[in-house]
């Protein structure tokens, strides 16, 4: 695994000078592996380069790592898949609508655009908003509800779809 940065030769004066990001470049089951790090930071780009060549040794026989894909998953993708749950499960239509309506309020207030962006001091926030808005206890516990069942959907899912 080598890593470096790009160089760049000034025409006026002739000197080489290195810019951007750190890549990566490595062979993985005979293939070439090249890709940028997206860091400047040499030691933080040396990690990011020890996972990208790791990741790419396991796609390379046949593994993969269901957690990564869930992480790197759109959280919009995983609200449609519970919604698709929720229905399944012979939810009625007015509980179902209410929940992602929910759901989707609280994602649209965290900007979450994938779990890692999802934690309870969010959450907490939102909660403590919709308090702030004036709201009934029984709506706060109801937005409450709504998202510690899809958070522990989230648990379980991923579980289910290693097995």
């Amino acid at each position: 695994m080598k890593l470096y940065r790009n160089k760049h030769r000034n025409p006026e004066t002739g000197e080489r000078k290195t810019w951007g990001p750190y890549w990566v470049r490595a062979t993985v089951q005979g293939k070439r592996l090249r890709k940028s790090t997206g860091c400047r930071d040499r030691k933080a780009a040396e990690r990011v380069a020890r996972a990208l060549v790791s990741e790419a040794e396991l796609a390379a026989v046949g593994g993969r790592d269901s957690y990564l894909e869930h992480q790197r998953r759109p959280l919009s993708e995983h609200v449609d898949d519970f919604e698709v749950v929720l229905r399944s499960k012979g939810s009625t239509e007015a509980h179902v609508r209410e929940r992602m309506e929910h759901l989707r309020a609280f994602v649209e207030d965290a900007e979450a655009k994938h779990l890692g962006c999802l934690d309870s001091v969010s959450a907490a926030k939102w909660l403590a908003k919709v308090r702030r808005r004036g709201l009934s206890a029984r709506s706060h516990n109801k937005r409450h509800q709504a998202l510690r069942q899809f958070g522990r959907w989230l648990v379980a899912e991923p579980l289910a779809l290693c097995q």
